[in-house]
């Protein structure tokens, strides 16, 4: 219910991502293909702006993500390239939570989901290379989820080695 009155009382299209794109990963996670086509539809019409939160850019990948794989059946991987490229143009600073690899924390979870684990390792790969002051921006249980994530990706994978290097960080 505060998803709803926050999307209520913010109407700009960031707002609109972020919210809807929540409540999609609420009806995904809960299996009903009603609520994840309503909002779904309400989150692919919104444009990104260069403006827009690495996270609520994550957010609405991680949407068109689940819903193409687990929903509609389709090929996933024009969406991967895409995000790829827009990976390229994550702006580091201007906000909060900007030193932190927000794009890559969030759609990583879903390409894990989405048993994409070569494409989530490499996002993972330059989350930790390129934010290398991203903890001074948020607590370390984000820190804990994205070893918890690379060493998911480097199990799946068969990388024994870094799968426990990874796995000894997050219990750190």
């Amino acid at each position: 219910k505060a998803i709803k009155t926050y999307l209520n009382h913010k109407g700009d299209a960031e707002a609109q991502i972020f919210g809807n794109s929540i409540l999609y990963l609420n009806a995904f996670l809960t299996e009903n293909y009603q609520q994840c086509k309503h909002y779904y539809k309400k989150v692919v019409p919104i444009k990104l702006s260069p403006k827009t939160h690495p996270f609520v850019i994550g957010r609405y990948y991680s949407t068109i993500l689940l819903h193409k794989r687990f929903f509609t059946k389709e090929d996933i991987h024009p969406v991967i390239l895409d995000l790829l490229n827009t990976e390229k143009g994550i702006k580091k600073e201007g906000r909060e939570y900007m030193k932190f690899p927000a794009f890559h924390f969030t759609v990583c979870d879903s390409l894990l989901k989405c048993g994409e684990f070569t494409v989530a390792k490499l996002l993972l790969t330059n989350a930790l290379e390129k934010y290398p002051d991203g903890h001074n921006d948020v607590d370390d249980g984000y820190y804990e989820a994205i070893y918890l994530f690379m060493a998911i990706c480097n199990h799946a994978l068969g990388y024994t080695s870094e799968r426990n290097k990874y796995y000894k960080l997050c219990k750190a």
